[in-house]
């Protein structure tokens, strides 16, 4: 390998990225520092935790348990800077995101729609300017409403199609 092969500080394609986080690869955004670390990684949810969410995501009779799990988080910190909210959307790739049936993206994008004023506004009176940006909701939602529309496309559903289930409002925390 020559010097001038070598490239720091490069941007990623998504699916290059979201490869070497399912791989737990050293070039990982997320598990690179596991690598270094001398105790066990404390701001990490479990399997369950994501199982339990899509679960409550996929059913909108439980809009308001779903709600409940992630402003819990949303109000937790863990043991670093960032929320486990925060931690929770970061693990929201693509790929695990295409794990989920439509219903469950339609759900997740159904808390987003409701509650995004009230995570800004959250974010806002912590952080001062943090937006639904910096917290990765945007993307999450772009990515959410791709996969519900392909899921559309592909299986001829009409899951998007029920706008009143979209507008159903829960009272949450």
């Amino acid at each position: 390998m020559k010097e001038d092969d070598i490239t720091l500080f490069s941007r990623q394609p998504e699916q290059q990225k979201t490869e070497h986080d399912t791989n737990r690869r050293l070039r990982s955004g997320f598990y690179w520092r596991f690598y270094f670390a001398f105790t066990a990684p404390r701001d990490v949810r479990s399997p369950d935790f994501f199982s339990r969410m899509f679960i409550l995501a996929g059913d909108p009779d439980r809009q308001r348990e779903l709600n409940e799990l992630l402003f819990g988080e949303l109000e937790e910190t863990g043991f670093s800077s960032r929320t486990w909210f925060e931690h929770v959307i970061d693990k929201l790739t693509m790929e695990m995101l295409s794990q989920a049936t439509p219903a469950q993206c339609l759900g997740l994008l159904r808390f987003i729609f409701i509650n995004g004023t009230k995570i800004s506004r959250y974010y806002r009176q912590r952080d001062g300017i943090m937006g639904l940006e910096s917290a990765g909701l945007t993307e999450l939602a772009d990515r959410l409403f791709q996969l519900t529309l392909n899921a559309t496309h592909r299986g001829g559903s009409t899951v998007l199609a029920m706008p009143s289930k979209i507008g159903k409002r829960s009272t949450g925390p």
